[in-house]
């Protein structure tokens, strides 16, 4: 009877050792995956569990497949530092390090690399990618074409065709002048530029109304003044407060 107890103890520990419910992913951890030779520590399920993304012992990820009989197939092989499945796209993003450089390579759900790209962390932003390459921001569109050049110091996203930028030359900021290597504003997904400000200015990242809340922050001054700038009539309006504070976070080149 102990001997039994004692397999049957053995045998589920081999088969999940936890799990962790989250809103669009469960994690696993375990010994083995249902039609997987590998042996993995960590398993995220996405799709009602119809896709998994997994971690081998080693470190490296992988994805695997539900079949229609139900089974797992091999779709990206253990080969990356992490993968992940993207809704929003429903594609996968894998990426890894080879020496100082670090790849991302987006898959379709048939396993086939669509698309890769060198030295490019990204975040989403209203259905578009935020990249960075050699230290400056850019974008990618729905199709995965870069459509603003990476060539802002920082770069958030005010919806979907529009971002705030920071142009920022650290040796030009010391000198507090404006100009087109040192100011921060705001653009549209053409990479047109609707406003320009001086770098002294902060940008507060909301949109509302098409305006966004711009403070004056000139250090040589003890006055400051808030207005708002409608993008599209390209307009500014005066509001009477001392200080305005986004509950957030405030864009700042700095």
């Amino acid at each position: 009877m102990m001997k039994y107890v004692r397999q049957l103890l053995l045998s589920l520990k081999s088969k999940i050792i936890s799990t962790v419910s989250s809103n669009s992913a469960q994690v696993e951890t375990s010994n083995r995956i249902d039609g997987s030779h590998y042996n993995f520590k960590v398993v995220i399920q996405y799709k009602d569990d119809a896709l998994r993304c997994y971690q081998t012992l080693n470190g490296k990820w992988g994805v695997l497949k539900r079949n229609v009989s139900g089974q797992y197939e091999e779709l990206i092989p253990p080969l990356y530092d992490s993968a992940a499945y993207l809704d929003i796209r429903d594609m996968i993003v894998a990426s890894k390090r080879e020496g100082r450089t670090r790849f991302s390579f987006f898959f379709n759900m048939h396993g086939i690399e669509v698309i890769s790209f060198e030295d490019y962390p990204y975040k989403e932003a209203h259905g578009n990618f935020i990249i960075l390459k050699n230290g400056r921001y850019g974008t990618l569109n729905a199709n995965l074409k870069i459509e603003i050049p990476c060539i802002y110091s920082n770069l958030a996203s005010l919806s979907k065709d529009i971002y705030t930028f920071v142009m920022y030359e650290p040796e030009e900021a010391e000198k507090m002048t404006h100009n087109q290597k040192n100011g921060c504003g705001i653009i549209n997904s053409r990479n047109q530029i609707l406003g320009f400000f001086p770098i002294s200015h902060e940008i507060i990242p909301f949109l509302y109304r098409d305006s966004v809340i711009v403070r004056t922050d000139d250090m040589c001054s003890s006055d400051v003044e808030h207005f708002a700038y409608n993008i599209f009539a390209q307009e500014k309006t005066v509001l009477p407060f001392d200080q305005i504070y986004d509950t957030e976070w405030i864009f700042r080149p700095y």
